[in-house]
């Protein structure tokens, strides 16, 4: 399940581009409040040109830059963090960021204007990979008590966007889904 998602993500997200949005060098440079000709020569820093390129343990050590990403930067660098998350398991973007943090770092919460703008160019097959990552991780971390953390956020914002078959599999298995 778990390669079969990676590779619609690597689909789906195939040809993206962060041309015009913020790099994680920039991100970094605009949570310490650079000016902008700072956060314009760490946007030039950051020479990757594929997301599927980026090493997210290198880059981005303590998962931080998802909270400084515009929309472009934003669908641009999430399937990045989603297939290193899937790759390497809830404790992976240093020991400060666990499941719950990293729920909140991917603002897949969808509560705000804020929010909602992070995720308005995402396309309707790259909204339905989102809501299979929480699903996946649903499954993966419900032994460790964590799996209602994304049913919540997945009852609330993303299973609409799974097709009818699979949110009335995913509703019989967790009746919380449920509306």
């Amino acid at each position: 399940m778990r390669d079969s998602l990676i590779a619609q993500i690597e689909r789906d997200f195939a040809g993206v581009s962060r041309e015009g949005g913020v790099s994680i060098s920039e991100a970094y440079a605009i949570d310490d409040y650079e000016p902008e000709e700072v956060r314009a020569a760490a946007r030039l820093a950051d020479t990757y040109s594929r997301w599927n390129g980026i090493d997210i343990a290198k880059e981005d050590p303590a998962g931080s830059a998802l909270s400084f990403f515009d929309s472009i930067g934003f669908r641009f660098h999430l399937p990045a963090y989603m297939c290193f998350k899937l790759r390497h398991g809830h404790q992976c973007l240093g020991s400060h960021i666990d499941s719950n943090a990293l729920m909140s770092e991917f603002h897949l919460r969808i509560e705000n204007d804020h929010v909602r703008q992070k995720l308005s160019l995402l396309s309707a097959s790259q909204r339905r990979c989102v809501a299979r990552f929480l699903v996946f991780e649903a499954y993966a971390s419900e032994l460790e008590n964590l799996g209602g953390d994304y049913l919540r956020v997945l009852r609330a914002d993303w299973l609409r966007h799974l097709p009818s078959g699979e949110q009335k599999r995913l509703q019989a298995r967790w009746p919380q889904l449920r509306r």
